[in-house]
């Protein structure tokens, strides 16, 4: 039977940690192999032993969200021992201190580096929401004015037209393709204003959009440590690039 011993820590941080898993077998078949998995099943470790009764093996810089750890004994008969006791858990095993799973209160609540990094992912996420309506309603703008200008614009090729046939109109038409004249003039004055006021739009729009792709690399720096400051069972805000 191999059992597990003792599983001291050499080192730990708010995020990884360091130490020995140490097993001994008491039936005199010696210690042949043995893996080290993850809390999903991973193979994060494996060494092989020429028989000993007592192995140590030295896990440097486990992330805690891969905690706790299940260890699988094979001895020189080739009998393989499952893990039955996680290694490195809430309580502390034995000769180790007490380290925290993921989701416990130190990674979570506990952890300011995180909640200062959720808060300022929260924070870019609106302003992309905010500069999301400055494009909309900039881009509306644009869009209505450069609307109004192109009718008008057809309006005025419309009596430009027509008041030139006018004045081929006997006794009253060259008054009326005079009056017609006038009023094309002046809505290709208001035409002329209004293609102004879109290209002023369009170029507000361009600032609009530049603000807005800042915004968005703010929030992917913001996310990115988020993602290096929190354990992703903390993670409690959306790291998901918003859609205007």
């Amino acid at each position: 039977m191999i059992t597990i011993i003792g599983a001291p820590l050499s080192s730990a941080d708010t995020f990884t940690v360091s130490g020995s898993i140490i097993l001994r077998d008491d039936s005199g078949d010696g210690i042949q192999k043995v893996d080290v998995r993850d809390r999903f099943g991973v193979l994060i470790h494996s060494e092989t032993f020429t028989c000993p009764s007592l192995a140590e093996i030295h896990l440097v810089d486990v992330e805690r969200d891969r905690l706790p750890l299940m260890v699988e004994a094979m001895n020189c008969k080739g009998q393989t021992f499952p893990a039955t006791t996680p290694v490195w858990t809430r309580e502390g095993d034995v000769g180790s201190v007490s380290i925290p799973l993921p989701g416990s209160a130190l990674l979570c609540t506990d952890n300011p580096a995180c909640s200062a990094a959720e808060g300022a992912a929260t924070r870019a996420r609106n302003e992309i929401m905010e500069r999301c309506n400055d494009v909309r309603a900039v881009r509306g703008r644009r869009d209505a004015a450069a609307a109004v200008a192109t009718a008008l614009a057809t309006a005025v090729v419309a009596l430009v037209a027509t008041g030139i046939a006018a004045f081929a109109i006997p006794l009253f038409g060259t008054a009326i393709g005079a009056v017609l004249l006038g009023l094309a003039a002046g809505l290709a004055y208001l035409a002329g204003v209004q293609a102004l006021i879109a290209f002023r739009e369009q170029q507000n729009l361009d600032k609009a959009e530049a603000d807005l792709a800042a915004a968005r690399r703010r929030f992917t720096d913001a996310a990115d440590r988020v993602g290096r400051m929190c354990s992703r069972d903390c993670i409690t805000v959306d790291l998901t690039q918003p859609a205007c």
